[in-house]
């Protein structure tokens, strides 16, 4: 993803967003660097977090902003979601434009 980029999806109007799908109802969302440091965490009832009641799952929005409100580096990162029915987890990484938008 490109934090840069001049192009946004429906879940970010306006902006660039990295979007975790079919988190289910209850699970707090951490997000890490390689070297397991905790970047940011969602927890159950975040404002970052839309439930889709029928399906009792939803999505988590993040800006590429750390705790802190800053924006974090260029690199992989892993998130971990643990909800209801155990831990899930993957992979992903952030890029940033040399030319800008």
């Amino acid at each position: 993803m490109d934090f840069q980029a001049s192009h946004a999806i429906a879940a970010c109007p306006g902006k660039a967003c990295i979007v975790i799908g079919c988190v289910p109802a209850g699970s707090t969302v951490n997000i890490f660097t390689v070297s397991l440091m905790r970047v940011r965490t969602f927890l159950p009832g975040d404002p970052n977090f839309t439930l889709a009641p029928s399906l009792n799952v939803g999505t988590i929005t993040w800006d590429g902003n750390n705790g802190d409100g800053n924006p974090v580096a260029a690199g992989f990162y892993l998130y971990v979601i643990d909800g209801p029915q155990g831990k899930n987890f993957g992979k992903f990484a952030i890029s940033r434009s040399r030319n800008g938008p």
